[in-house]
């Protein structure tokens, strides 16, 4: 590989890598919170396609799953942030997977904020007939909620999963599905 910065770039690499293990491991004695913003800096380093690299070789190295969800966690709030102001669903064709799963997660998180919103509404609204109407408005909010994440998952483990899969990350589809079926059981 070239050099970049008078420092070989797999090098580099190499020590980000091990930087991270490192912080991993800082933050079993002092706490996620201590070391995120250092973790995310230093994850934000990385190439996307990396990630899922240091993930399947914490599991090879015996991490737990519990020690990875904290990294992975952190990726996904660096994912999020990265697709929030680099995806443009304009771009891809409607009906593709993936313009299919971006709008349904933004239904999802746009029906959870709301939930939130009724949520407060609901507790400090005193008169009857208006609290009946914002429960009702919740309890429909919740119905579509449960609708639309019965499918999204489901479709996001069957398209996008085989796809890590046969690029030999098996990481990736086993934290998130882990989280997927936390989820379903919430």
């Amino acid at each position: 590989m070239g050099k970049k910065g008078g420092v070989s770039v797999s090098d580099n690499f190499e020590e980000k890598k091990q930087r991270i293990k490192d912080l991993l491991s800082k933050s079993e004695e002092e706490g996620i919170e201590n070391v995120k913003e250092e973790l995310k800096e230093l994850l934000d380093s990385f190439s996307p396609l990396d990630l899922p690299e240091i993930e399947q070789e914490l599991v090879d190295e015996g991490k737990t799953p519990e020690e990875i969800s904290k990294l992975c966690d952190i990726h996904v709030e660096l994912f999020k942030e990265g697709l929030e102001n680099k995806v443009d669903l304009d771009e891809l064709e409607k009906g593709h997977p993936l313009h299919t799963l971006i709008k349904e997660n933004n239904e999802i998180t746009n029906d959870s904020e709301q939930l939130n919103l009724l949520l407060k509404s609901l507790k400090s609204v005193e008169d009857e007939d208006e609290r009946k109407e914002v429960a009702k408005k919740f309890q429909q909010r919740v119905q579509k909620l449960l609708e639309i994440d019965r499918t999204h998952y489901e479709k996001l483990e069957m398209l996008a999963f085989p796809h890590i899969e046969r690029r030999g990350i098996s990481s990736v589809p086993r934290f998130y599905g882990r989280n997927i079926t936390k989820t379903r059981r919430t």
